[in-house]
């Protein structure tokens, strides 16, 4: 499993994905940490130069959604094309163990990223007039984040999965986080209480509002783990199934 993950990291760095979901990902944080912290604030409103970062990263959380694709979308897709994963799928070695390589290292992509992001509220603490951030907060959000990253993260390894071209993995993702980020807000605008309520129970998004209220609550963190793992599981029957079947 950790073979695996080495080998994917390296290709990342290899190629340009990895660099290319680091810039994005810096680059969309840093436009939302200067209209939110640094531009409202220099016109009176916002947050009048309080060390508050919650909202930026809530706001990340949405974009996050789009660009996770970038990583994921070759995970499996371009080995099935060039037909490099007959290696695993001919030998002995766990398919689960090739899973989980895979997707811890898209989860470490994930942590480098969001290491790289601490520049921000780092910057907020020191310049910021209301003094340092509440470390324990940023802590609690910053875990909301990753859990809800490795979860986009699963859906799209396992979109991957699902066919040879990197393209349409890359589209369908799109199609997914579209449909989340859309769907959850009709639905949960909808005239019907009862389907408000379902839509509320089950929205990836508004899941997070605990964590960027600096509360750890047991029901979103379970929610998390369990998407996640439930489409780690579906990845795994998706290529135990080619590996029995060939298809």
């Amino acid at each position: 499993m950790w073979a695996v993950c080495k080998k994917e990291m390296q290709n990342y760095f290899y190629s340009p994905v990895g660099y290319v979901f680091i810039a994005i990902f810096m680059l969309i944080s840093a436009m939302i940490f200067f209209n939110i912290n640094l531009t409202a604030n220099t016109y009176g409103t916002g947050y009048s130069g309080q060390a508050e970062y919650a909202t930026s990263l809530q706001n990340m959380t949405i974009y996050l959604s789009f660009i996770t694709p970038v990583l994921t979308m070759r995970i499996f897709a371009e080995e099935r094309k060039n037909k490099t994963d007959q290696l695993y799928l001919t030998s002995p070695i766990s398919i689960t163990s090739v899973v989980l390589g895979k997707y811890f290292a898209c989860l470490a992509m994930l942590v480098i990223a969001m290491v790289l992001n601490l520049i921000f509220p780092i910057m907020l603490a020191v310049y910021t007039s209301s003094g340092a951030l509440s470390l324990a907060m940023l802590f609690v959000q910053y875990v909301g984040f990753f859990l809800i990253g490795a979860t986009f993260m699963a859906i799209g390894v396992f979109i991957s999965s699902m066919t040879e071209s990197q393209v349409v993995a890359a589209v369908v993702s799109f199609a997914v986080a579209f449909i989340i980020w859309l769907g959850n807000s009709v639905l949960t605008n909808i005239g019907s209480s009862i389907v408000s309520a379902i839509a509320s129970s089950i929205n990836m998004l508004a899941r997070y509002q605990n964590f960027a209220d600096g509360i750890v609550g047991f029901a979103p963190i379970f929610y998390y783990i369990s998407l996640s793992a439930l489409f780690m599981f579906l990845t795994v029957r998706a290529i135990e199934r080619r590996r029995w079947t060939g298809v």
